[in-house]
Order: structure tokens, then sequence, then C-alpha cells
């Protein structure tokens, strides 16, 4: 059936995300990842990329990855990461998304809640309550550009999981609990909100 996906087609994402996990040790030794906070949130995203692929979430594990790819441009900006560091993890977490998404049915190969959604949606977290991440799944029925970002109760933005142009599909991405400097947050009640086109939306969740 269309939705039915062939472990052996990712032996290759497993592969190269072990590449992609080994080489962030190896700059974090020469200096390249001159900040330790950088280089362990880069480890631990890769973590729930990893689990993603192994529990046969390909989709998430490929919008997580996209997330990873702004999280290195930042610490780029930031100074924590040097160019030369940041543009080959960059290189290759995009070569390992293509082996990715080049192994999953396209949309139109889908049937019933797989095909386009006909919607804006932003859905409740997962788990929720969460410790230590929850994943966020939301609907574009049109390519637009979106964004997605976590407040405190007090308003302030803690952290950005999407910001860019995405094409039509249903998404996730996974918070990790962390703010925008790989610090992890207190627990409490925080909110995220999604805007993309005219639609915008607010949920509150729980860490």
């Amino acid at each position: 059936e269309g939705r039915v996906i062939d472990l052996a087609l990712f032996a290759e994402p497993l592969q190269g995300l072990d590449a992609l996990s080994e080489v962030i040790p190896i700059f974090r030794a020469n200096g390249s990842i001159s900040c330790n906070f950088a280089a362990i949130t880069l480890q631990r995203s890769l973590q729930i990329v990893r689990r993603s692929l192994e529990h046969g979430h390909f989709r998430p594990a490929s919008n997580q990855l996209a997330a990873i790819k702004i999280e290195i441009r930042l610490y780029q900006r930031l100074r924590m990461i040097s160019r030369f560091s940041a543009d080959k993890l960059v290189y290759l977490t995009d070569k390992l998304r293509e082996s990715i998404n080049s192994g999953l049915p396209k949309y139109e190969d889908y049937s019933g809640d797989s095909m386009l959604p006909n919607d804006y949606a932003l859905s409740q977290n997962y788990p929720n309550p969460f410790n230590p991440e929850t994943q966020i799944d939301y609907a574009l029925p049109a390519p637009s550009d979106v964004s997605l970002e976590v407040y405190d109760i007090l308003g302030q933005r803690v952290r950005t999981l999407v910001d860019g142009y995405q094409d039509a599909g249903n998404k996730s991405v996974i918070w990790d609990g962390r703010n925008e400097t790989g610090e992890r947050v207190s627990s409490g009640i925080y909110f995220y909100k999604m805007r993309a086109g005219d639609f915008v939306e607010t949920k509150k969740m729980s860490l």
C-alpha cells in the first residue's frame, strides 16, 4: 500500500545520522564548536532524530533536522560554531534529509488522513504534560511562510521552532524544553503560537 514504507530504505539515513553525530565531537575537540551547550544541544537533538527514525517516524525526523539546521546557523551567528563547521554540519544535515525524503511516499500516493490538509491547523502537543520533550503537529494546505514560537507565561519568547517557507502538508516539530541558548527551561505553563498566511493560533502546554 502507498502508506507502507520499507524500513530497509532507511539504512542509509541511519548511517548518515551516525556520520553527523560523530563529526560534532571532532569539531568540538578542535575548538570549532567553542560552546559546550551548543555541542550538547545538537547531540541531544540528533538523538531525537535517531529515535524518530528507529520508530518509523520519518517525517518528524526530517522536520527535526530542518530545525537543527536553523539551530546550527543561529549558533554560527552567535559565534559558538565556526563558519567552516556550520557549513559542514548544514551540508550533512541537508544530505540526510534528502535521503529520508527520497524514501517517503509522495503526498499524491497517500490516502485517507495522509492526504494534503484542507485547512491550516495547529494540534495540541503530545505528550502533554511532558518531560523532557514534546511533539507539535500542524497542517499547511498550501506552501506558506511559517513561524512556530514558544512563549512563557509572561509572554516572553522562549524558543523559535519553525521560521521559514514550507511546502504544503502535515508537519511536526519537536521541542526539547530548551530556550534559544540551549538551556533547559523551568517547569510550568508555556504557550506555542503558529503563524502561516492569515492563520494565527496559540495553544497551551505544560512542562
